[in-house]
């Protein structure tokens, strides 16, 4: 059910891009980027974050889930060199526990 309501929320934006002419180039790049997102992104922190919670526990591993935005930020920040944008301040300083 979320992967229906994610394609019906995307699809009107990817409409415009294609009206627009907007294509995917199949190169090198965009292969290893896809490679990338579908393998560690993905499944890689899938597992790993199951892991961590069949190790800890659930009640235990909970009170850190609003913090995985802040850290992918910073981490983003570490790791690839990129620059922190108001908006990912503004959602890291305030993140919304269930």
């Amino acid at each position: 059910m979320l992967v229906l309501v994610g394609v019906l929320w995307i699809a009107p934006f990817y409409a415009v891009e294609i009206a627009r002419g907007g294509r995917i180039r199949a190169d090198a790049v965009t292969l290893v980027s896809v490679t990338y997102v579908a393998l560690f992104a993905s499944v890689a922190a899938y597992a790993l974050w199951n892991a961590g919670v069949a190790r800890v526990g659930a009640s235990r591993a909970g009170v850190f889930l609003h913090l995985m935005p802040a850290f992918g930020s910073l981490l983003a920040k570490v790791r690839a060199a990129r620059p922190r944008s108001p908006s990912g301040t503004r959602g890291s300083a305030c993140p919304a526990p269930r």
